[in-house]
């Protein structure tokens, strides 16, 4: 679908196996990124199966501060794209409206917010 999605855009400049091998790429790449968020965002929102006993309210309320707190530590244009993403689900062509930059503007700033919300969580876990 991202192929033919895309198919308006491609401009003849490489091989068309080229520019389908860089969708797929980039698609693969953004799955395992996703991943990534998505396992770090639910550690840090205790998504995961509740202990025998009922989990103490302030230990969530702790870990959604410790979340926003990183949030506030990224730069506001990576945190708008990443919030508009990972949390609102909105697409990218859509965000990049929003945003007022192009759609690699949007993926780049998505890719460099997700790396540095990982790194900022492992330095806290340590």
């Amino acid at each position: 679908m991202a192929i033919y999605r895309s198919l308006g855009r491609f401009r003849g400049d490489a091989r068309l196996s080229t520019w389908i091998y860089r969708i797929a790429a980039r698609g693969a790449n953004r799955l395992v990124q996703r991943r990534r968020l998505n396992a770090l965002l639910s550690t840090l929102l205790l998504r995961e199966p509740a202990p025998a006993p009922a989990p103490d309210p302030s230990e969530k309320t702790a870990r959604v501060h410790l979340l926003d707190d990183l949030l506030k530590r990224l730069h506001p244009k990576k945190r708008m794209v990443l919030v508009l993403f990972e949390i609102e689900g909105l697409p990218i062509d859509e965000i990049a409206r929003i945003v007022g930059c192009p759609e690699n503007t949007v993926w780049s700033r998505l890719h460099h917010a997700r790396a540095e919300l990982t790194k900022m969580a492992s330095k806290r876990a340590q």
